[in-house]
């Protein structure tokens, strides 16, 4: 009953339907009838566009321009036949690509007649002459003349010809007026090739004069009956207005209705005019609605029928699938079980689709729960090893007090030092002033000093106002550790350590540099890669090196920030730390470093 009621809904919008589609495959037939159009007239101008070089033929033949200039009254009969023999053979050259031209000839300003046909060379004059009775040259001399169809005796044959006409200067001189006789039946054949009895549109062309010069063979429409005068003036007519932009598309000749395109030709003058009859055009209209309806019904019972068959194969799937994702909603993450007859299916494939996703849920959650088990573990094991700071550091006193007891002033000032830098590791900040990370990194040069007397030369360029600014604590004295880990270890004497700073804005710069080992450019750019990547700290060998320094800048600062090396193997190396300046007035709480970063 619901696909019968639908039937019904759907018989209404098909009448308007109906309706709007007759209006749109017309106006298609009539874009259709416009590309025709704009074919044939694409062809026209290729079918006279080797006229176009002839007419600059005097432009590069200086003797044939010669002949032209020259009164052929004045010439003796030799050197006359000697230029009738050299211009026939420049026009013969010239039109021999161009298989439409049967004859072509140049009357200069003297009457001479030159012609490609030597048969035809003493009527020649004559017969152009005729032709430019009719032309006035007033408005355009420069323009090209394109005659109606007329009947020639060519070579001894005669002919059906459409004439083009031209006058030929020479840097504004007159040379003489050039006559180019087209074959009328290869123009046709060349219209008729585009169209058959199963066209549904055709073509006429109207000449300049308004002359009828071509009408489609297999049209419906005679020649004899589209050349009446009454018939032919109403399509001159109706064919101005199209072009004016203005009337209907709409023409009645002899009883019936037809649809027209026009266009007109800026080479030859010629209108082209593609008519279709509108009998013709309703039938195929009507014809491919009706075959529309009958597709669209027979689309109409097959998707009932495979509605139906549909909703039992899927609906139980379904149900299935949407009962395991309650499960899922209450915290049972099971995969459901597809049948055989669905895992080629769509829906199947949606069933597959969330048995993938359960499994990367639960396999997501056995991760989560692994990391997090090794962290505890982690924590368990660092715990385990853990010595009270607070012990160690009376111890160091304790240490420093017998150091100056017993007059020992290296001990004490290396104990001093060290349960300084202790104290300063495990104070709860982790945010410091530049000047407090300074102070505790030259404590680590100190202690470093007293183990390597005399072996290493320090300097240390802070500028006021980077002292001022606060940073993360524990960033300098793991990257100083490197330079004699790494860097100087195998200098013994003559080594060179130098902290520098400097403020750009709202960017703060601090540099380590060293004048050990250095690295090889490879190596150097893979660190840089390394440290821009964000490699995970787990993924270094020591906790305190670059890779966990730039790990804690980078998640506190963002990821715009970080470690940068320079080097040069054999001379020196340069580790600077890219940070954000701090002031004392901003909200340091609110950057405040998570725990367990240090």
């Amino acid at each position: 009953m619901g696909n019968l009621m639908l039937l019904i809904l759907l018989l209404f919008p098909s009448l308007f339907v109906y309706s709007d589609s007759v209006g749109k495959a017309l106006d298609s037939n009539i874009q259709y009838m416009e590309q025709l159009n704009n074919q044939a007239n694409l062809n026209v101008n290729l079918l006279f566009s080797p006229l176009d070089r002839v007419n600059f033929i005097h432009y590069s033949d200086g003797e044939l321009r010669r002949i032209l200039l020259a009164d052929a009254s004045e010439k003796s009969s030799i050197e006359r036949f000697e230029d009738d023999t050299y211009l026939r053979n420049a026009l013969n050259h010239a039109f021999r690509n161009d298989s439409f031209v049967v004859r072509g000839g140049i009357v200069n300003q003297y009457g001479d007649a030159y012609c490609s046909v030597v048969a035809d060379t003493e009527e020649y004059g004559e017969y152009v002459e005729g032709i430019l009775e009719e032309i006035s040259w007033e408005e355009d001399p420069y323009e090209a003349y394109f005659t109606g169809v007329h009947e020639e005796v060519i070579q001894q044959s005669s002919k059906h010809v459409v004439t083009m006409v031209q006058r030929l200067y020479y840097f504004g001189t007159y040379v003489g007026t050039l006559c180019v006789d087209v074959s009328y039946t290869r123009i046709t054949s060349q219209f008729d090739s585009t169209y058959t009895e199963d066209s549904i549109s055709f073509l006429c062309v109207l000449g300049e004069d308004g002359s009828l010069l071509y009408n489609s063979s297999y049209s419906g429409l005679s020649t004899s009956v589209l050349g009446e005068e009454g018939n032919l003036a109403c399509l001159r007519e109706k064919s101005g207005e199209l072009l004016s932009g203005a009337g209907s598309r709409e023409i009645s000749i002899e009883g019936s209705r037809y649809l027209l395109t026009a266009v007109r030709n800026g080479k030859t003058g010629w209108v082209l005019v593609q008519y279709a009859p509108l009998d013709t055009l309703n039938q195929v209209v009507f014809q491919g609605i009706q075959n529309l309806i009958v597709v669209f019904a027979v689309v109409l019972v097959l998707a009932v029928l495979f509605s139906i068959f549909m909703s039992r194969q899927i609906i139980k799937p379904l149900q299935r699938m949407i009962a395991g994702m309650r499960l899922t909603g209450e915290g049972h993450l099971d995969p459901v079980s597809i049948p055989k007859h669905m895992r080629k299916t769509e829906v199947g494939a949606l069933m597959e689709y969330y048995n993938t996703m359960v499994h990367r849920i639960n396999q997501g959650i056995d991760t989560t729960l692994l990391y997090e088990l090794n962290n505890k573990r982690m924590e368990l094991k660092m715990l385990q090893y853990q010595i009270n700071p607070h012990f160690l550091y009376n111890t160091l006193n304790t240490i420093s007090a017998l150091a100056e007891i017993e007059n020992v002033p290296q001990i004490m000032e290396i104990t001093d030092n060290l349960s300084q830098l202790l104290r300063y590791n495990v104070m709860e900040n982790s945010v410091v002033p530049v000047a407090d990370e300074i102070h505790f990194a030259r404590n680590y040069l100190q202690i470093q000093n007293v183990r390597f007397p005399g072996r290493f030369q320090t300097e240390i360029r802070i500028p006021p106002d980077v002292e001022e600014c606060y940073m993360l604590k524990f960033l300098l004295q793991p990257v100083v550790e490197n330079c004699f880990s790494h860097g100087l270890c195998d200098k013994r004497t003559g080594a060179q350590v130098c902290i520098t700073g400097r403020r750009e804005g709202e960017e703060l710069f601090l540099s380590v540099y060293d004048n050990g080992v250095g690295m090889q450019p490879e190596e150097c750019a893979e660190w840089n890669r390394r440290l821009q990547e964000g490699e995970d700290r787990t993924q270094a060998n020591d906790s305190i090196g670059l890779v966990n320094v730039n790990a804690r800048i980078r998640s506190f600062y963002g990821g715009a920030y970080g470690v940068r090396l320079e080097s040069s193997p054999g001379e020196f190396t340069r580790v600077t730390l890219h940070l954000r300046a701090l002031e004392k007035r901003q909200d340091l709480l609110d950057r405040e470093e998570p725990k367990g970063l240090l």
